[in-house]
């Protein structure tokens, strides 16, 4: 599962779990009638701060792109030699996440699902308003 993203993030300003400003660098996609977002760590917000502060992302960005929060699926990238991928699961009430979960994404997932994404899925920006809408 060494899939690297070629197309570069957008680098979006949101507040961590601890209420700060925090550059995210994401990618946003519409695929299979979804939206997906990955967030990629980097050394401003390493691997272990991005899983930490999930629900407060994963809030801001539902939030962001106007839509129900049970029409997006988010994943975590950790560039590198060996690339990690996560998946995060959340429990929502309304708009606010709870019970947040990350876990490896399978090779099953990511054969079926992040491969065909970075080659068709409809990649949009959160930063010039380009949502784009899911049928």
């Amino acid at each position: 599962m060494s899939m690297n993203l070629t197309i570069a993030p957008d680098v979006v300003h949101l507040q961590n779990r601890l209420g700060r400003l925090t550059p995210v660098s994401l990618n946003c996609f519409v695929f299979r009638d979804r939206y997906c977002v990955i967030l990629r760590a980097s050394r401003e917000f390493p691997s272990r701060q991005l899983s930490n502060s999930a629900e407060h992302l994963a809030h801001q960005i539902v939030v962001r792109l106007g839509v129900a929060p049970e029409q997006v699926d988010f994943f975590q990238w950790q560039p590198g030699d060996h690339p990690e991928w996560l998946r995060w699961g959340f429990q929502w009430v309304g708009m606010s996440p709870l019970k947040g979960r990350c876990e490896a994404v399978s090779a099953g997932l990511f054969d079926s699902y992040l491969r065909p994404l970075q080659m068709q899925g409809l990649g949009f920006s959160l930063l010039r308003g380009e949502e784009s809408a899911v049928a």
